[in-house]
């Protein structure tokens, strides 16, 4: 695990001009498997191309936490099964201020993260885009984890068998303040968001448009809860 890093009670930092291509891991952590109380972080002209892994196709996050700020890309990673970008492990991250993740993939479930008992938070003019993967195209939200996503936060053309954008299992999912979700969609349920015994609050400005599936093409509903206090969507329905 780790294609170039393994990091243990350690902090692992990337900065200004750092170039990262193809690398790959057989387990998890196509990059980077950090783990023990570790850190690892990423900031201003950092680019991750085209990592793999079988777990967290950048990334694998167990006990630890990940940063991502400034001018950095991740593009066309994957995952075999799950995180095409990250998983997360009873771990937590954040990405903000200009951070764009596109064209990565799982297998499984989460094209962009597999939350699992941890936090994600996505803030201040993060763009998510050309996502894909089985269950969740962006995200799976598993066991009482939380996504935030706030301050004009862009998901767009993302896509999965269910849920395009995030599948929600016990977890919660809040949007809020300018968060954009345009051209989602699932080939069978919950065009944007499938909430199963899950909960999620959209408020303060937060548009939907263009979201499709078979059944539900904003969001579907399983013993689930949605608040939802902004504008109406825009095409996707309920």
């Amino acid at each position: 695990s780790g294609g170039m890093a393994y990091v243990w009670k350690s902090q692992l930092a990337l900065s200004q001009g750092v170039d990262i291509v193809e690398c790959s891991a057989s387990g998890s952590g196509g990059v980077a498997y950090v783990t023990a109380e570790s850190v690892m972080e990423a900031n201003g002209l950092v680019t991750i191309r085209d990592s793999t892994g079988s777990y967290g196709g950048v990334v694998y996050v167990e006990d630890s936490r990940l940063e991502i700020g400034g001018s950095v890309l991740v593009e066309g990673c994957s995952a075999a099964d799950d995180g095409g970008m990250v998983y997360l492990d009873e771990s937590s991250m954040e990405a903000k201020n200009g951070v764009t993740i596109r064209q990565c993939t799982a297998g499984g479930s989460g094209g962009m993260a597999y939350v699992w008992k941890s936090e994600l938070e996505l803030l201040d003019m993060v763009t998510v885009t050309g996502l894909r993967a089985e269950w969740g195209g962006v995200a799976y939200v598993d066991r009482q984890s939380t996504i935030t996503a706030s301050r004009q936060v862009t998901f767009q053309d993302c896509s999965a068998e269910w849920a395009g954008m995030a599948y929600v299992e016990r977890g919660s999912v809040v949007l809020a303040h300018g968060v954009e979700i345009a051209n989602c969609s699932a080939t069978k349920d919950g065009g944007a968001v499938y909430l199963d015994k899950g909960e999620m609050s959209m408020h303060d400005g937060v548009h939907v448009s263009n979201c499709s599936a078979q059944n539900g093409g904003m969001v579907y509903l399983f013993s689930g809860c949605l608040l939802y206090t902004s504008p109406s969507p825009r095409d996707g329905l309920l």
